[in-house]
């Protein structure tokens, strides 16, 4: 995992919330759901860059990644159980637990996701000072 500069992360943190709403489109709603966990990474690992100077911890839990960079403490109960939710849909991107995640994704629940998503980004962008 390359360091980058902040602004590299959430570039392409923002390019992962866009392809996740493409995924969604095309009737693909597991991968818009990684792909919208991967954009909150993205964006908590350049706040941690911007925040810390360093290279952010390899980890994909959200949780962790917000509680490295101090905003664990600031998430109401809706964007924590968001964090939740994508860090747990990270993990059933493989085959033996795709299909089930595939089962529960419905068109209502990836929207829903999208959007809070990209409110989360920005919300989480605010706090870089």
């Amino acid at each position: 995992m390359g360091r980058g500069t902040p602004q590299e992360w959430w570039r392409v943190a923002e390019e992962d919330l866009t392809f996740a709403g493409e995924a969604a489109a095309l009737g693909h709603p597991v991968w818009s759901l990684v792909l919208c966990q991967q954009a909150l990474e993205k964006t908590l690992k350049g706040l941690y860059l911007a925040r810390r100077g360093r290279t952010p911890p390899h980890t994909h839990d959200l949780l962790i990644l917000a509680s490295r960079t101090d905003v664990l403490h600031l998430l109401d109960a809706n964007r924590r159980r968001l964090l939740v939710s994508l860090t747990n849909y990270y993990r059933w991107r493989y085959p033996d637990t795709h299909e089930h995640l595939a089962r529960r994704s419905t068109a209502q629940l990836v929207s829903r996701t999208l959007e809070e998503a990209g409110e989360v980004m920005r919300w989480l962008r605010q706090r870089e000072r």
